[in-house]
């Protein structure tokens, strides 16, 4: 997916934004030329090419990129071409005219002060023993234009220029990729989104990454449509050109003059521009194109809202910011999220660009293969490593692999360091490098807590990184970056002192941190330290080499590094102490930790925390995970902020210190597999703030008190494979409980939990402002975007009943206004919920029902034809068993439960949902509206408890009076790598 194309020589490339490349062999200077002149007042975009000795030349490279990434190419040949050798000039004609046959890009000769007859026999005579002479006399001989040295005299002809360029810039399509690999697919994908019968306007957003292919779909896409509207507008980096002396009015200028083909616009202002562009397309099916948007201003000036546009206009904007899409309403199903390219598309784009040809030689396959791995599906780094290593040897080969792991290639960071250099502040910049360095792989809300506590105001500004496309956040709720951005970052922290990394603010790699830490040479400037030895390589290093790291906030080691000496000489700014395998048993008491976030000592040796009480006022996390020596718990009573506390696998644990109970901020106990916890403190039961609490593998925990109830916040309780004889009935009362599991447990309890589930489902009046009567279905869900349980409801009328309706589904004919649901004696509803997936998934569901509806369909499921990506089971009733797919190549990322049901009553009951894993011997269960409020982690965590082969049934519970009819449920799967869901067994 090539956005640039290649020369047979320079191989270099150009995101595309010149209309015209210009090259011009004489002493005056081209800007104060009237033919350039003309062309630049109608909006022309031009690079000027100066060759003549006399003056500075335009390097070789720079206009080598400028011509791959123009239109039209136009060469001028003057009298002084005649009179005098430019051997520069006619190397430009030759690479001019090897683009001409290799991107079929027009040229246009011009002469200026000579004719055509003369330029070629001056060609033909003085140059007839050189190689290339023919291309010369070929580029001399193109269909073009004669004027004379007095301009003045040939405004007709100069006319006559200018209308041949601007219809050769109109009729032309624009140049994709050499090598289209994957541009198809992707195309067809955002052609779907643009819905073409639809008559609205509508604004499809490509959003991602720099150098992921946005402009190559984009110009796909335009060729494609483009014909079919009244008019249309591709102006390419509107990033770059907005910066430019008159650019924003050039933009606003290209969007008239395209579409309406008028050349000459006048424009005096911005404000005017925009005012003029509404007024004139408002009445006019257009496609508009802007192409790499990067601010607010921009789209105000170009775009400002759908209603700039006629009916049934269509409007695509690249752009590496989502905000800026979010801005201008665009709905998030309508938002396309490019990703990278799979490995056999890699592979085979690699090879065209490094071996001309769509697979490798064979001794170069497995480099290769290294090139796709190192590159991470990303085009722009196929099209920049295969042309530098076009031609060249295996030697080359494996040097250039050996250098590219430790410094990235300089155009392909370049191009990804706008999107940092795009950044508003600093803070966002620093969460950006600390993330590169030490966060990737780490719980983004634990990330946040601790940059945070560096005051880098990370909740926004994480968010913001994740708009950028500069940050993911994967599986868990982990962040995650492309293998290519975190070079990027990382050399642009390493390019902070190139000799001395003492003098860097962030330390990851090994041998950098050895040489200062060995050394004593650590200064105030590093704030951050991550060091990780290999298992065979331990190393003992002194306290003392941390002294002069005053301002060390981020420190990581493992447990094959050992520290010697007084811990005071460590930094008192840490905010986040990660040392895995801690080999001492408790934390010295000189260690300073009065400003700690985080506390992350899995694996250690620890047998008590510390040996005397501490005052922590900015503590938030506490990980002793797989402390297998660790006996009992510190004294929280001065840990007043402490939100999660996290002792999974320590199973020598047997006190939990009772101040537990003062925790007013925590949200999370986890004590799984704690074998010798035997009892809960009373305090315990006494967090009002306690959302998660995980008792599971707790073997010798008998009971659970019925002082449960007092944790108000309770919306989770797993108590798997404990002793618990009786499940207190409090539980009933809690009114936030939405994820309860109790299994395989050694208690007598176990016919305990049906009564407690109906309980649970006794109706509850909802006002009837919560029902809703609506004539479009879509719009009712576009509002909601939460990841786990978004219920959504609507009124449907049920006509008087017949033997043709008597099963209840047919009788859903459509939508009418809330005034004539007073009529009817039943009611016949849907219900949506949706575990994960995307909104463009659920969107797509909606629109599907709702379409079935208005076509009179019966039939709920949704056509497998048209989404090959979900697979459907359905029964009918309120229950649906199956056996979990098996899925070659991608993962399980959503489920969506859609049920049919009717009510003899005008409100709506309290409902709920069951997943029982026969296989696993599971039981869960999901209750009321309560369930809105899951976290990411939660709904992922049903996603990974499904495995292929696990018999599962999903239940729904309604309270009385309301009657399931059917259940549907569908598997939302990832795009996955190679597989397609073909490969379902």
């Amino acid at each position: 997916m090539s956005s640039m194309a290649s020369s047979s020589s320079s191989k270099s490339k150009l995101t595309s934004y010149f209309d015209v490349f210009v090259t011009f062999s004489a002493t005056i200077s081209l800007d104060e030329g009237f033919l350039v002149r003309s062309l630049r007042e109608v909006a022309i975009k031009i690079f000027v090419d100066r060759t003549f000795p006399s003056v500075v030349a335009t390097p070789l490279s720079s206009a080598l990129e400028a011509m791959e990434s123009s239109r039209v190419l136009m060469v001028v040949f003057t009298p002084e071409f005649l009179h005098g050798s430019n051997e520069l000039f006619l190397e430009r004609l030759q690479k001019v005219m090897e683009c001409h046959k290799s991107m079929n890009k027009p040229v246009v000769p011009v002469f200026w002060g000579a004719t055509q007859k003369e330029v070629v026999e001056h060609l033909r005579i003085r140059y007839k023993n050189l190689d290339w002479t023919g291309i010369a006399v070929k580029a001399a001989s193109q269909s073009g234009f004669t004027l004379s040295t007095d301009l003045s005299t040939e405004t007709k002809l100069i006319d006559d220029v200018v209308e041949t360029i601007s219809r050769k810039l109109d009729s032309e399509d624009l140049f994709v990729a050499p090598h289209p690999v994957g541009v198809k697919p992707r195309m067809q994908d955002i052609i779907k989104l643009l819905n073409n019968k639809s008559k609205e306007v509508i604004i499809v957003g490509i959003w991602g990454m720099g150098g992921i292919g946005k402009t190559t779909i984009a110009k796909a896409i335009f060729n494609k449509i483009g014909q079919t509207f009244e008019g249309k507008s591709f102006l390419s980096n509107v990033r770059e050109v907005w910066k430019q002396d008159n650019g924003q009015l050039d933009l606003q200028k290209q969007i008239l003059s395209s579409i309406f083909n008028e050349r000459r616009v006048k424009l005096t202002s911005i404000e005017m521009g925009a005012t003029i562009i509404k007024k004139m397309l408002c009445k006019k099916r257009v496609l508009v194109v802007l192409d790499d948007v990067d601010n607010e201003d921009q789209l105000k000036a170009l775009c400002g809202s759908h209603g700039w546009f006629g009916q049934g206009s269509r409007i695509i904007i690249t752009t590496r910011d989502e905000w800026l899409l979010k801005i201008l309403d665009v709905e998030d199903h309508k938002i396309y999220n490019m990703k990278e390219m799979n490995d056999d598309e890699s592979l085979e784009l690699f090879s065209w660009h490094a071996f001309n040809q769509p697979f490798p030689e064979g001794d170069f396959l497995e480099f290769s293969k290294r090139i796709v791995s190192y590159s991470g599906g990303l085009p722009l780094a196929f099209e920049v490593l295969g042309s530098y290593l076009f031609g060249r040897e295996a030697l080359i080969w494996e040097s250039v692999l050996d250098k590219l792991q430790q410094i990235p290639n300089h155009k392909i960071h370049e191009k990804l360091k706008i999107s940092y250099d795009g950044l508003s502040d600093q803070t966002e910049k620093d969460i950006f490098l600390d993330i590169c360095c030490f966060f990737i792989g780490k719980n983004r809300s634990d990330t946040t807590h601790i940059l945070d506590g560096c005051g880098l105001y990370a909740k926004i500004g994480i968010l913001r990184l994740i708009e950028r496309s500069l940050v993911k956040v994967g599986k868990k709720n982990k962040l995650d970056m492309h293998d290519l951005l975190r070079d990027m970052g990382r050399q642009i922290i390493r390019e902070q002192s190139l000799e001395d990394p003492e003098k860097r603010s962030r330390l990851w790699s090994h041998d950098d941190i050895l040489d200062v830490l060995r050394n004593c040479t650590g200064t105030i400037a590093i704030k951050g330290l991550s060091l990780n030895m290999s298992k065979n390589n331990s190393i003992s290093l002194s306290t003392k080499a941390f002294e002069n790291m005053k301002r060390l906030r981020l420190l990581q080691l493992d447990q094959h590094v050992q520290l010697a000496g007084d811990f005071g000489y460590l930094s008192k700014d840490l905010r986040w102490l990660c040392w895995h395998g801690f080999p001492l048993e408790s934390l010295p008491a000189n260690l300073s930790l009065e400003k700690i976030v985080a506390i992350d000592l899995k694996w250690s040796n620890l047998r008590k925390v510390w040996e005397k009480s501490q005052v922590l006022e900015w503590l938030k996390i506490i990980n002793l995970s797989h402390c297998h020596y660790l006996t009992r718990t510190p004294d929280f009573s001065k840990f007043p902020y402490l939100e999660k506390l996290i002792l999974k696998d320590c199973p020598c644990l047997s006190l939990i210190h009772p101040s537990i109970g003062d925790l007013k901020c925590i949200v999370l106990l986890n004590f799984k597999d704690c074998k010798s916890l035997k009892h809960l403190p009373k305090g315990i039961y006494k967090l009002k703030s306690l959302k998660t609490l995980n008792l599971s593998g707790c073997s010798k925990i008998e009971k659970l008190k019925e002082d449960i109830e007092q944790m108000e916040s309770l919306t989770t309780l797993v108590a798997n494979q404990t002793s618990i004889t009786q499940v207190p009935l409090s539980i009933v009362r809690m009114k936030n409980i939405k994820y309860l599991s109790i299994c395989h447990y050694e208690g007598s309890s176990r016919d305990v939990f049906p009564s407690i589930v109906l309980s649970w489902m006794s109706p509850t009046i909802l006002s009837k402002s919560l029902l809703q009567a609506v004539k479009v279905m879509p719009s009712l869900f576009r509002g909601l975007s939460h990841p786990l349980f978004a219920i959504s409801r609507e009124v449907l009328e049920a006509r008087p009943s017949t033997s043709q309706d008597s099963c209840g589904t047919q009788a859903l004919i459509g939508f009418h206004e809330q005034s004539h649901l007073e009529k009817l004696e039943t009611f016949m509803r849907s219900l949506t919920i949706h575990i994960g997936g995307s909104n463009k998934v659920k969107a797509a569901l909606l629109e599907s029902i709702s379409q079935g509806r208005s076509d009179g369909v019966s039939n709920y499921s949704l056509p497998q034809d048209n989404y090959p990506d979900w697979l459907c089971f359905e029964n009918e009733g309120s229950s649906v068993s199956f056996k979990m797919p098996r899925v070659v190549g991608r993962c399980l990322i959503g489920m969506i439960i859609h049920i049919i049901y009717s009510s003899s009553q005008d409100s709506m009951a309290s409902v709920g949902f069951k997943i029982k894993n026969s296989t696993k011997g599971t039981m869960e269960f999901y209750i009321r509206d309560a369930a809105i409020t899951s976290s990411d982690d939660e709904w992922q965590k049903i996603m990974l408890d499904l495995k292929p082969d696990n018999e599962v049934e999903i239940m729904i519970n309604f309270a009385q009076k309301h009657v399931v009819k059917r259940t549907i449920v569908y598997m939302v799967y990832d795009e996955g790598t190679q597989a397609s869901l073909d490969n379902v067994k």
